[in-house]
């Protein structure tokens, strides 16, 4: 069963999911502290701990996920903080749209809102970020 599931999960996205486990940990404690302690609005701060997550999945990503040791670090950083833009739009919208208009506790819209992004992280640094560790 095991060897099914590493067929139909390669390595990388499981390693991918791991450093986006702790990124999101980063995100939503940033998220929670910056909106419940120091009164900043949930999309702020949904943006700042995102951005943190970001620093933080990059360098995991870069050497540990795609054991990747190309010198390229300002041009794969572009790469992957350009990804990481446009997922911000898909997070930013569907987070907006389940606390404004579904009226879901912004907790639970931003687990939502990672999860909704994922594929286009992984797929876009895949492709783009580290291609040449293919």
């Amino acid at each position: 069963m095991l060897k099914h599931t590493l067929k139909l999960f390669p390595v990388r996205f499981i390693k991918f999911c791991i450093v986006g486990a702790v990124g999101a940990v980063i995100h939503l404690g940033l998220l929670y502290f910056l909106t419940e302690v120091v009164h900043i609005w949930y999309m702020i701060s949904a943006t700042l701990g995102f951005t943190a997550a970001v620093v933080n999945n990059f360098v995991w990503n870069k050497y540990w996920t795609f054991g990747d040791r190309a010198p390229e670090i300002p041009r794969q950083f572009a790469s992957f903080f350009i990804i990481s833009v446009v997922s911000l739009a898909v997070n930013l919208s569907v987070l907006y749209v389940l606390t404004e208009f579904f009226r879901m506790w912004y907790m639970v819209a931003q687990v939502v809102a990672i999860l909704v992004a994922l594929s286009n992280n992984y797929l876009g640094n895949k492709k783009f970020t580290f291609k040449q560790t293919e």
